[in-house]
């Protein structure tokens, strides 16, 4: 019998989306969701549009006027008249606007680029302690499952006659802890979850399937990460105002100088009633030339020392960014290379305890003693294996900012 098709289809969807996605994979997620960046995304839009408007000229203007009184001519009565006028600004003022625009909207993508990768820090500062957490929790049920086996084998040793109720009790009063522990961790994963899931405009609630592993070899290469930061979005941004000023400092010049317009007026002539003329009724057309005169100066003047005063605001905007990027990246090398160097020290020291556990566990299942050494190394044991796993999910953190300000992501 045939197996119904709808239900396989189902069966299909449901695994591909419950499974396991990488952290890039939520990266370009929260890239397509996150209504921050759609937001940002929004403003190189409008900054397209108001390219395109600048750029035109303005409106022609049309008059109408009736002659209450109407104004005798020799041809006869003028009756109404109707103008149209054309102005324009001085040479060039047009074309400079629209570059200063056109720079502007580039300056706005960057924006939104800069914004993008700053995404990429903040999706990996949500998503690692998550996993970090979840690792965590992984070793204290991992410690339950060996205290639970220590505790069975204690309980043979005293019903045997070789093994005291005391080392129960002090395995049960691990237990507990451990117990109360892990019920702590699972709480706190609740609400690293439903940060991460903000992130990406998902219900709190949404299962997070990761498959990445913060253990596996973290592929790091910190000298390849470019500290001119030529290539950084921020400050091609400010590069591109500062550039986009130079065209607003042409136009506010050429604000100043006289605008020009060329204009066309049509009066409508009535017939002379009271004497005969040749071509009596004629209609007038006339053709115009204006010429706006920019009086006050001070206004002009004063608008070019805006831009100018802008231009050195953002210089030094861009200069003060430089700095700081030079040197927050300092910092988070550093940290990088520490969280390094202490996740290995702790690897290290898992292995050394690993191997004095067990020692110990030969040694207490033979003759019951040092379970109290037993226990201390046990609980020394868990405790590096979480250290290491807050030191890598620091590492995988910091390296995804360096990224961000070295402008190397590539997603």
């Amino acid at each position: 019998k045939m197996k119904n098709p709808y239900k396989i289809l189902i069966v299909l969807l449901l695994v591909t989306f419950l499974s396991a996605q990488t952290f890039d994979d939520y990266f370009r997620l929260a890239v397509e969701r996150d209504p921050g960046l759609q937001a940002k995304y929004k403003t190189v839009e409008i900054a397209l549009q108001k390219a395109a408007q600048v750029s035109a000229s303005p409106d022609p203007a049309i008059s109408f006027a009736y002659f209450v009184s109407p104004v005798e001519t020799r041809l006869g009565p003028q009756q109404y008249k109707l103008s149209l006028t054309q102005m324009f600004p001085w040479f060039g003022t047009l074309k400079a606007q629209k570059q200063a625009a056109a720079l502007q909207a580039e300056a706005a993508y960057q924006t939104f680029l800069n914004e993008r990768n700053a995404l990429y820090a903040d999706v990996a500062a949500a998503y690692y302690p998550l996993i970090e957490r979840r690792y965590w929790i992984k070793a204290e049920e991992e410690n339950i499952g060996n205290l639970l086996q220590l505790k069975e084998l204690t309980e043979n040793k005293v019903a045997n006659g070789r093994g005291s109720l005391i080392n129960v009790l002090r395995i049960d009063r691990m237990l507990e802890e451990s117990r109360t522990i892990l019920s702590i961790l699972q709480r706190e994963a609740l609400p690293l979850k439903a940060g991460f899931n903000a992130l990406l405009d998902r219900d709190p609630g949404t299962e997070v399937i990761a498959s990445d592993d913060i253990f596996a070899s973290l592929n790091m290469d910190i000298s390849s990460l470019d500290t001119s930061f030529k290539i950084h979005p921020a400050l091609e941004a400010l590069d591109l105002k500062i550039r986009s000023k130079n065209y607003d400092e042409k136009a506010a010049i050429k604000k100043g100088l006289p605008n020009f317009g060329i204009g066309l007026d049509y009066v409508a002539v009535g017939d002379r009633t009271d004497m005969v003329v040749a071509e009596s009724g004629r209609d007038v057309l006339m053709p115009m030339i204006s010429i706006s005169i920019p009086l006050a100066r001070g206004k002009y003047k004063a608008a070019v020392r805006q831009v100018r005063l802008e231009k050195e605001r953002l210089s030094l905007e861009k200069k003060a960014l430089s700095y700081d990027l030079l040197s927050r990246y300092e910092q988070i090398r550093y940290n990088l290379q520490t969280q390094i160097e202490r996740s290995r020290l702790y690897h290290n020291q898992i292995k050394t305890t690993q191997s004095m556990l067990n020692l110990l566990l030969e040694r207490y299942a033979k003759d019951g003693s040092d379970l109290e050494e037993l226990l201390r190394v046990q609980r020394e044991l868990l405790q590096y294996e979480k250290m290491e796993a807050s030191a890598l999910s620091m590492a995988h953190i910091n390296y995804a900012k360096l990224l961000y300000i070295s402008a190397r992501v590539d997603n």
